[in-house]
């Protein structure tokens, strides 16, 4: 691995093998913990649980090949939220190969431009299709909560593009009233449905968006 990379920026193969060692490590220092200090608790530090919050694995010759993937993740990127190519040239990738299902393996690629996230993008690594939401999706399903949750129709409201919130587990809408300001703001759990709309959890609208792409 790169010397002193981070976790998100080692290959996948080392992911795999790491992740696969960590519980065994906090184990012998919860009982070393124990035996030596008593009195002081365990906790685990916090990016323990950031790498074990997937099962980590290493594609098989059923997966769609690292590089592939990646230039399927791109292509989606530009053509389905209309991201910037230069951007997606120029950004640090992290890859990582998510064995949560067995048997439907996902890549997943995360863009940073410096330390900041810009794109997430999920991929069935077997059938090669997007699981998650496009941003034309979640815009729709952003107007429908409007709709149906509060009785607001969007087209009465300008609105902001589509970005990731959370680390890339949700999306956010912000609507903006008279005087560009901000009057709703929608966020939605991708790709489950659910979220908030002005901070007020709500169950996802009927009927949903339709199903993600599958190109």
């Amino acid at each position: 691995m790169e010397q002193g990379a981070a976790f998100l920026y080692w290959t996948v193969e080392e992911k795999a093998e790491f992740s696969s060692e960590l519980p065994a490590l906090i184990a012998s220092e919860q009982a070393w913990t124990a035996r030596e200090h008593p009195d002081w608790g365990y906790s685990a530090p916090m990016f323990t649980w950031l790498i074990l919050d997937h099962a980590h694995g290493v594609p098989d010759e059923q997966a769609i090949p690292q590089e592939e993937a990646l230039e399927k993740a791109k292509a989606w990127l530009r053509e389905k939220m209309g991201a910037d190519a230069a951007l997606l040239d120029t950004a640090r990738v992290s890859a990582c190969y998510y064995v949560d299902e067995p048997a439907k393996p996902q890549w997943v690629f995360r863009f940073y431009d410096r330390t900041v996230m810009k794109h997430e993008v999920w991929l069935d690594a077997q059938a090669g299709s997007f699981p998650r939401m496009s941003g034309d999706e979640v815009q729709a399903l952003a107007d429908q909560y409007l709709a149906q949750k509060l009785g607001v129709r969007a087209e009465t409201l300008s609105r902001e593009p589509v970005s990731r919130y959370l680390s890339g587990d949700s999306w956010r809408v912000i609507y903006r009233g008279p005087g560009n300001t901000a009057v709703h703001t929608v966020e939605i759990f991708d790709p489950r449905g659910w979220g908030w709309i002005d901070g007020e959890f709500t169950s996802a609208p009927e009927p949903t968006v339709p199903a993600a792409s599958s190109d």
